[in-house]
């Protein structure tokens, strides 16, 4: 079958002994930093703890969690990014590389990576991305997996990602940043409340691995199977794909999703140049600057003013709207495309703002819906997810074309 297969790293690929391994990390870090910058070392780990907790707290969609550490970080110790910078990087490459010692391979990991390789399973490793891409590039590597040899479809680090365990959106990113794949999916983690949990809020399937100590009846009432790797992948074999396939129908699903679209979509196309916006992948699709164009419109145009309908009245109408023929009529293939984007990300913070404060009756309100007919808030902006799953599915499409070398100018 095909399958995307998110995977823990720590103490599920690799025993680390996570609290002494996180001991020594900072230790030696402390000691590395305070000493280029002439600092106690304890105050270099208090400062890189409190940066550490708004990475964990960060809700911003246009901001990595890279970003959020360099303006908590650096300016608590006085210092500019760029002056200390070349030390952060001197400390992952002569220092890090120490911590392996405390790092032990687990049985049958690599069985279950092989695998997923050899059947072309789409594979990532959903990691708590607290740490830059080095750091976690080596601890795979220490796990029996270097970069040369396994082309894993993304490896969560703080440059690239939004959001932290154990939020939802988190896990939703990354199958954004996979571009919503429809396929039976997993995520398998040793810690209940980090890496299961919250995945099944975001919709996925969820597989305990053993270390976690968590109770036998806590996870029969989670509903999740359990074992160990090579249990893993037994039950992957055996199990009916049906079975695994995401259910995005709840609020914490919806909002995951919602909130990981302008992340993943933003990380998605960071990096393009400004002529490849414009690049259709056959000419009657849209490119990147429409779609963006059509998300911030739906967003401002339909999804504000369905939210102050709903402030409004009781069972609201809402009515239908053809936002397809926007794209002709509002021209938006002459548009800016990164303004879009921008202007579509501040415009879904703001519904994201009020449907975060919904309380349970608010979202089983009763709603008539011009196509839909009888139905509720929860199920409308279940809709909405969906639609941001589709133009994420277009946007991926068209980036991985243009990688290819396909497209149209």
């Amino acid at each position: 079958m095909t399958l995307t297969l998110l995977l823990d790293l720590d103490d599920t690929l690799l025993a680390s002994g996570t609290d002494q391994f996180v001991t020594s990390y900072l230790s030696k870090l402390g000691a590395f930093i305070g000493r280029a910058a002439g600092l106690p070392a304890e105050r270099v780990i208090q400062e890189c703890l409190a940066a550490t907790r708004a990475m964990q707290l960060n809700c911003l969609p246009d901001q990595t969690l890279k970003e959020v550490f360099d303006w908590v970080f650096y300016p608590a110790l006085g210092f500019p990014e760029a002056e200390l910078r070349p030390y952060v990087e001197q400390f992952y490459s002569e220092e890090y590389p120490a911590l392996q010692k405390l790092t032990q391979v687990i049985p049958g990991a690599k069985e279950l990576v092989d695998y997923a390789f050899e059947n072309g399973w789409r594979t990532a490793i959903a990691t708590n991305p607290l740490f830059p891409e080095t750091a976690v590039r080596q601890r795979l590597e220490w796990a029996g997996f270097p970069s040369d040899d396994y082309p894993f479809d993304l490896v969560g680090s703080y440059e690239h990602m939004h959001y932290a365990k154990p939020k939802p959106a988190y896990f939703a990113e990354i199958l954004t940043r996979l571009g919503c794949p429809e396929e039976p999916l997993v995520m398998a983690g040793n810690e209940l409340s980090e890496d299961i949990a919250p995945a099944q809020k975001a919709g996925l399937p969820g597989f305990l691995v053993s270390q976690d100590n968590t109770s036998e009846t806590a996870v029969e009432e989670a509903g999740i199977h359990r074992g160990t790797l090579s249990d893993l992948l037994d039950w992957l074999k055996e199990t009916d794909p049906e079975s695994l396939c995401g259910n995005y129908s709840p609020v914490s699903a919806t909002l995951a999703q919602m909130y990981a679209t302008p992340a993943g979509l933003h990380e998605l196309v960071r990096a393009l140049p400004g002529e490849i916006w414009a690049v259709k992948p056959a000419p009657e699709e849209w490119n990147l600057t429409e779609i963006f164009c059509h998300l911030r419109d739906v967003e401002c145009d339909v999804n504000i003013p369905r939210l102050s309908i709903l402030e409004q009245a009781s069972n609201p109408f809402i009515a239908a709207q053809d936002t397809d023929r926007w794209a002709k009529e509002r021209g938006y293939a002459r548009q800016n495309g990164r303004l879009a984007m921008h202007e579509f990300t501040r415009a879904r913070m703001k519904v994201l703002d009020r449907l975060s404060e919904f309380t349970d009756k608010e979202w089983q309100q009763g709603i008539r819906h011009a196509i839909f007919g009888s139905t509720t808030v929860q199920e409308l902006f279940c809709f909405a997810s969906t639609h941001d799953r589709l133009h994420v599915q277009q946007a991926y499409a068209i980036t991985t074309q243009i990688q290819a070398g396909g497209g149209n100018a």
